[in-house]
C-alpha cells in the first residue's frame, strides 16, 4: 500500500467536512463503520463558544470521501480494512483513530453510538 496516497484519501475526508462546515476552527467529528463493506458515516461538530453539538445534514461528500478511502484499502488488501474510524479535527489539529477488530462501542445501533461519542468528544455539550 503506498502511504503517501492514503494519506490523501484521509485528508480528502476532512477537507470535505470542513468544506461544508465552512470552518476549521471547531471541533468535529467524523464517524464511520463498515459492516462487511456497507459503510454508515456521521459529522458532529461544535466551536468552543457553541453550547450545543451540530449535525452535518448533507455529509454526502465526507460520505463519498469515506467511501474513496474504503475502496482504496480494499484494493491494498482485507488487512487494511478497519471497523471504525473516528476521525477528528480539534481547531485544526487532525487525528484519526481506527479499530481493526470491533466498531467502537460493538454491536450497538448506529443512534446509540452517536450519543456515546458526543459525550467522548463534545462533553458537556448536548446535540441540537
Amino acid at each position: 500500500m503506498d502511504l503517501d496516497k492514503a494519506a490523501e484519501f484521509y485528508n480528502d475526508v476532512g477537507v470535505a467536512a470542513v468544506e461544508q462546515i465552512g470552518d476549521s476552527q471547531s471541533r468535529i467529528l467524523i464517524y464511520a463503520e463498515s459492516d462487511d463493506g456497507d459503510i454508515s458515516v456521521f459529522v458532529r461538530y461544535s466551536s468552543n463558544d457553541n453550547p450545543h453539538v451540530e449535525s452535518l445534514q448533507n455529509s454526502d461528500p465526507v460520505v463519498d470521501a469515506v467511501e474513496a478511502v474504503w475502496r482504496y484499502l480494499s484494493s491494498a488488501g482485507p488487512e487494511h480494512l478497519w471497523k471504525s474510524m473516528e476521525y477528528t479535527i480539534d481547531y485544526g489539529q487532525v487525528n484519526i483513530s481506527l479499530s481493526y477488530d470491533e466498531s467502537f462501542a460493538g454491536s450497538l445501533p448506529i443512534w446509540e453510538k452517536s450519543k456515546l461519542l458526543r459525550e467522548k468528544h463534545f462533553p458537556g455539550k448536548e446535540q441540537r
